[in-house]
């Protein structure tokens, strides 16, 4: 048996009427609240992970900016490395050339 009845509550200083809800009605109606927090639940998880995806691609974005400024770093270094060493080399060269005697010495 389904009832539902309205019900002054003279205790509640707000003057509200209260619903009572008994039988099926009650049991359809807390179906549909706990399917609604349900669906509330899920969005807010589905929004905390779409949040959360979006933070871990900018996170991956700003590695990979970080990771290609450093191989251009790295390769201008490596540059500067190898133009350094042919300067000593050409400065070795150089050393041992004039260590030898020239030919208008002897």
């Amino acid at each position: 048996m389904d009832r539902m009845s309205l019900e002054h509550d003279s205790s509640d200083s707000s003057g509200q009427l209260q619903i009572k809800i008994q039988g099926t009605e009650k049991l359809e109606l807390m179906h549909l609240l706990a399917t609604e927090q349900f669906r509330r639940e899920i969005s807010d998880l589905e929004d905390k992970h779409s949040s959360e995806e979006a933070q871990r691609q900018e996170t991956i974005q700003e590695l990979t900016d970080q990771v290609t400024a450093l191989e251009e770093e790295n390769g201008k270094l490596q540059a500067s490395l190898d133009k350094l060493r042919k300067q000593q080399a050409a400065r070795e060269a150089a050393s041992a050339l004039e260590s030898f005697p020239s030919a208008a010495a002897v």
